[in-house]
C-alpha cells in the first residue's frame, strides 16, 4: 500500500468516526421535546457545510488554519454530517408512536425506550445516511489529500529536495463525468468560441519555509463553486448531429448542477458539441443552482441545461408561473436578453415537482389534485404529513408557495427533512402520506406512487433548455 493511499485510508476512516460521534448524538438530541427547537438552525448549519464546495472548503480552511492534517478532517467532516443527521433526525421521527407509547406503558424508562425501541427501529435510515456520509468522505480526502492532509515534511527532507520542492504545486484537478443515455431536444451550438480555462488550485512549500501559498484565484474560484475543468476525450464522431464539424476549432466549456439528471444533460451537450468538432472543456458538478448560472453569465463557462421555471422564480424574481411551457420559456428567454445569456429552443422534460403517496394511502383517502389536499388538511390535520428537502421546504416555488397557493397549513411537526433519495422509501413505505417528487423520476413508476395533480397550476414549468 502506497503513502499516499495509506494517508486517504487513515482521512477516512477517522473522518468518518467523528462524524458518526458528531451526527448520531446530536440527530437524538434534536428529537428530543426539549431542544426540538432548534432543529431548524442544526440543519441549517449541516446545509451550509454540504452546500459549500468542497474544493472551496478545503482552500478556506488551509488559508484560516495552515496546511496539516487538522485542516483536512474539519473540512472533510463538515462535508458529510448532513446526511447522517438528517437521516438520524428522519430515522426517530418516523418511528410509530403507537410503539413508543406502548414501550412507556410497560414501564420502559425514556432512555430503555431510545436504546431498546427508537434507535433498532432507526437503524435501516442511519445506515443509510452512514453510506452516503463514507462515499463523501472517500470523496472528499482524495481532495484533501493534496489539500493539507499529508502530514508536513522534515527539515532533513526539505535540506536534501529543496530544489525540487521550491517550485511544486498540488493542482486540483476533479474531473466529474456522467454517462449519457436517452435523447434530448434542442442541440447547442455557439458561434462564439471561448479559451478553454484552467482551473485553480492549491500551491504549497515544505514545512521548513514555514509559508503556506495559496493561489487567491483559485481559492475564490472553488468558492463559488466552479470546479477545475478537464477536457473531453470522448470518442465521438459526427452523426445525426454534428455533420460537416459546423464547431471546428471552436473551444468551449460546458457546466452542470451536481444531481444525476444535470450531469447526464451535461454530458450529452460536451459529447454532441464534440460531435460537431469542437474542443471541449467539461466543468459539470456545480454545487447549487446560482454557481451554474453566473459561470455562464461572466463566460467562465460557454453552455449548460437549466431548467425554465428555476430561471423565472429563482434568478428572474417572479412569483406567479406561466402554465404554456412554451410561453414560459419565450418570457425567461426575453428577460434574460438584457443579462447577455440566449436561451436555445427547449426540451420536452418537465421535471417539475409534485406530491406523490403510496397506493395504500391513495386507497385510504383518495386524494386526487393538491386541492383535495388542501381539503384533507383541514378536515383531518394529523393526516397530511410530508417529506420534503431542505431546499424545498424553504423556496418561493416550493412548500411555502404550495401552501399559500392552496390555502392549506401543515403544522411544522408534519414535515419531515431529509435527502431526497430516502423521500421516494419513505412515501413507498407509508411512514409520510406525501413526499415531494420530480415528476421525471424514474421511482414513482417504480415504487407504484400516485402523483397529486397541480389543478391550480402552482408549480413552474421546468422544461431544460440551454442558455
Amino acid at each position: 500500500m502506497t503513502k499516499a493511499l495509506w494517508q486517504h485510508v487513515q482521512l477516512t476512516v477517522i473522518s468518518t468516526f467523528f462524524v458518526l460521534i458528531i451526527a448520531i448524538p446530536l440527530g437524538i438530541l434534536l428529537t428530543r421535546p426539549t431542544f426540538r427547537k432548534a432543529t431548524p438552525v442544526a440543519m441549517a448549519l449541516a446545509n451550509i457545510g454540504q452546500a459549500t464546495p468542497a474544493i472551496g472548503l478545503l482552500a478556506l480552511l488551509v488559508i484560516w488554519l495552515g496546511i496539516g492534517r487538522r485542516a483536512a478532517l474539519i473540512g472533510i467532516i463538515a462535508y458529510a454530517v448532513l446526511p447522517v443527521l438528517s437521516n438520524t433526525i428522519a430515522g426517530l421521527d418516523a418511528n410509530d408512536p403507537t410503539l413508543l407509547e406502548a414501550a412507556r406503558g410497560i414501564g420502559m424508562s425514556p432512555l430503555g425506550v431510545l436504546l431498546r425501541v427508537e434507535l433498532p427501529l432507526a437503524v435501516p435510515l442511519i445506515l443509510a445516511g452512514v453510506r452516503t456520509a463514507l462515499v463523501l468522505n472517500v470523496g472528499t480526502a482524495t481532495l484533501a489529500t493534496f489539500g493539507g492532509g499529508r502530514r508536513a515534511r522534515g527539515a532533513d527532507h526539505d535540506r536534501h529536495h529543496h530544489a525540487a520542492d521550491a517550485g511544486a504545486g498540488a493542482r486540483l484537478d476533479p474531473h466529474r463525468g456522467a454517462g449519457a443515455a436517452g435523447g434530448l431536444a434542442g442541440v447547442p451550438g455557439r458561434a462564439a468560441a471561448a479559451a478553454p480555462r484552467t482551473g485553480g488550485g492549491l500551491v504549497r512549500r515544505t514545512a521548513g519555509t514555514g509559508t503556506v501559498g495559496v493561489l487567491l484565484a483559485g481559492a475564490l474560484l472553488a468558492a463559488c463553486g466552479l470546479t477545475s475543468g478537464s477536457p473531453m476525450t470522448d470518442d465521438v464522431e459526427p452523426g445525426s448531429i454534428g455533420q460537416g464539424e459546423p464547431l471546428k476549432g471552436a473551444h468551449l466549456t460546458v457546466t452542470s448542477k451536481s444531481f444525476t439528471e444535470s450531469l447526464i444533460m451535461g454530458a450529452m451537450m460536451g459529447i454532441a458539441l464534440q460531435a460537431a468538432g469542437a474542443d471541449v472543456v467539461d466543468r459539470t458538478g456545480i454545487q447549487g443552482s446560482i454557481g451554474g448560472r453566473e459561470a455562464i453569465r461572466s463566460g467562465d463557462a460557454d453552455a449548460m441545461y437549466e431548467y425554465t421555471g428555476t430561471a423565472w422564480i429563482t434568478y428572474q424574481g417572479n412569483d406567479k408561473p406561466i402554465a404554456d411551457p412554451h410561453k414560459q420559456w419565450e418570457a425567461v428567454r426575453d428577460a434574460d436578453r438584457g443579462q447577455g445569456v440566449a436561451w436555445l429552443p427547449p426540451a420536452a422534460l418537465n421535471n417539475t415537482y409534485a406530491l406523490a403517496m403510496n397506493e395504500a394511502n391513495f386507497k385510504k383517502y383518495g386524494t386526487k389534485t393538491l386541492s383535495d389536499v388542501a381539503a384533507l388538511a383541514k378536515r383531518d390535520p394529523g393526516a397530511v404529513t410530508l417529506c420534503v428537502e431542505s431546499e424545498f421546504a424553504n423556496r418561493a416555488d416550493g412548500l411555502p408557495g404550495m401552501e399559500k397557493a392552496y390555502g392549506m397549513k401543515i403544522p411544522a411537526k408534519n414535515v419531515t427533512q431529509m435527502d431526497t433519495g430516502i423521500i421516494y422509501t419513505q412515501t413507498e413505505k407509508g411512514k409520510c402520506t406525501f413526499g415531494e417528487v420530480f415528476t421525471t423520476d424514474g421511482r414513482i413508476k417504480s415504487m407504484h406512487l400516485v402523483v397529486m395533480d397541480d389543478d391550480r397550476h402552482f408549480f413552474p414549468n421546468y422544461n431544460a433548455a440551454p442558455p
